[in-house]
């Protein structure tokens, strides 16, 4: 025999737990959804900190290129500028040298690193040439000395000399 209500408490039971399970699912998907939430926000947060700190170390090194350049750029300017000043300098001293003075010397000594032996009746033009070796062995100090004593030295004829 059945008794009276059991089946329609039991329904209700079954209904209410049916309900209550629904409801657990429920909070269950929204912890779920709450949690997969959180975890996506944390990452987000992980990957905006990852990429400000890449962003930081490009602009480190991008700072530090910066310094290197300015640093080669001023080692340069300063070479430059070393290198213009003794330029100009050299100019400067070269433009003191010369004087006709230091050119005749220039000539005698390239005359002399080339130095020929001529044989004959007749000396070259070049090398008894009055304005040039004539000059200079005059000038010489402490001695006194013409191209014709010169040539009496080396033991060349004089007359030779007239003939040029």
């Amino acid at each position: 025999m059945k008794q009276p209500g059991t089946s329609y408490c039991f329904n209700i039971w079954y209904v209410l737990v049916a309900v209550e399970r629904q409801r657990v699912a429920e909070k269950e998907a929204v912890t779920q959804k709450n949690i997969a939430i959180t975890e996506a926000e944390k990452n987000a947060y992980v990957s905006k900190i990852v990429m400000e700190q890449k962003l930081m170390e490009k602009d480190s090194v991008r700072m530090q290129e910066e310094i290197e350049n300015a640093m080669y750029i001023a080692r340069e300017k300063s070479l430059a500028d070393a290198k213009y000043y003794q330029t100009m300098k050299e100019a400067k001293a070269n433009k003191l040298k010369l004087t006709p003075q230091f050119l005749e010397l220039k000539f005698i000594e390239a005359i002399s690193n080339n130095a020929k032996m001529f044989f004959g009746n007749k000396i070259s033009n070049m090398l008894m040439d009055q304005r040039l070796l004539g000059n200079f062995l005059r000038d010489l100090p402490g001695r006194n000395v013409s191209h014709i004593s010169w040539a009496k030295d080396c033991g060349k004829n004089v007359s030779n000399l007239m003939e040029i």
